[in-house]
């Protein structure tokens, strides 16, 4: 339309919404689309610390990303607060307020402590503070202890606790006993002479006259050593001076396996050949038993001459021989083979 010159376009807005859930105003007369309105608006919390606007309408961020506003109002309990725009809940940051602290080292109390985000204040109550030693300790010949910076009250009070050590003090090395504690030295604290009390080739004991301490000192010490039956009775090193201990030496033992070596293969080599002979043995004896037979035709010859021959060899089978001799005995009587026989 025209009005006093000028011209007006009067759209005509409708509201579309589109596939991704977004909202569009569109002229449906000429398709022209409008910028949102931003009229659905919230605070989304981006896990940072910080939150941004955000349009429902359009599906958008707008602006930039600002701090949390944190407050703490009397319906929040004192475990957190909350964001006044977003929403978003956080546990409180608390930090004691100095001065408040009623406590003592030893003695409980109560104190005032903020929260550093919300400034919500709060009371509560706390137990002993505990004495401030910071390591100091104070040392005298006989003991140790230390002070508390913040009551003056003595603390881990105690004997000394000394360890052989060795220094170099100007290129030379010495010795003393250092507390494992405190790390006194007990040169540095007691004048006091060391008397030898016990010595053993791994440790020898001194007992001060200052402090009243008896002093350890660890090591190998062979001028030390106390040899019984062969051995020292401290560490059981053998007597170098002593033969017997040449006697008590475990090497012959050593020898045992070989010593049951030669058994287990010696019996196998043996019987093989005990068994050998005898097999043999039997058909040897066989050959013997046909002998005889071969003797049989010598019996059969008549002249009288060559039984007397045959007669000495066999002399074994003689148990034989006089069943068949009766029979010949009479017929020589028949024949006059018996005169021939005296003449002889």
């Amino acid at each position: 339309s025209a009005v006093n010159g000028s011209i007006r376009v009067n759209h005509r807005m409708e509201t579309i919404t589109n596939e991704d859930g977004s909202v569009t105003n569109v002229c449906h007369c000429c398709g022209i689309v409008e910028d949102c309105a931003h009229a659905n608006v919230i605070f989304t919390d981006l896990g940072d610390g910080t939150h941004i606007q955000y349009c429902n309408d359009c599906m958008k961020e707008i602006g930039d990303p600002a701090q949390h506003s944190w407050v703490y109002s009397g319906e929040d309990s004192d475990l957190n607060h909350s964001c006044a725009e977003c929403g978003i809940v956080e546990a409180h940051n608390w930090k004691e307020i100095e001065g408040s602290n009623t406590a003592t080292c030893t003695e409980p109390g109560t104190r005032s402590v903020q929260c550093v985000i919300c400034n919500m204040i709060k009371e509560e109550e706390t137990g002993p503070k505990g004495h401030t030693l910071d390591n100091r300790w104070q040392v005298t010949a006989a003991e140790h202890y230390e002070v508390c910076s913040t009551c003056g009250e003595i603390a881990n009070q105690g004997r000394h606790q000394y360890k052989y050590i060795t220094y170099t003090e100007n290129g030379e090395q010495k010795e003393t006993y250092e507390c494992k504690i405190c790390s006194a030295w007990h040169v540095d604290e007691c004048s006091g002479t060391l008397t030898e009390t016990r010595a053993t080739c791994q440790k020898i004991t001194y007992h001060c006259g200052g402090c009243g301490y008896d002093l350890d000192k660890e090591g190998s010490f062979a001028e030390h050593h106390h040899y019984v039956d062969g051995s020292c009775e401290y560490c059981g090193e053998a007597d170098p001076d002593s033969g017997a201990t040449e006697p008590p030496e475990t090497e012959p033992p050593t020898t045992e396996p070989p010593e049951t070596e030669p058994p287990t293969t010696e019996p196998p080599e043996t019987d093989p050949p005990e068994t050998d002979p005898p097999e043999t043995e039997p058909p040897e004896t066989d050959p013997p038993e046909t002998e005889p037979p071969a003797t049989e035709p010598p019996a059969t010859e008549p002249p009288v001459t060559d039984p007397p021959a045959t007669e000495p060899p066999v002399t074994d089978p003689p148990a034989t021989d006089p069943p068949p001799e009766p029979e010949p005995n009479p017929q020589p009587e028949e024949g006059g083979g018996d005169q021939g026989g005296e003449q002889a």
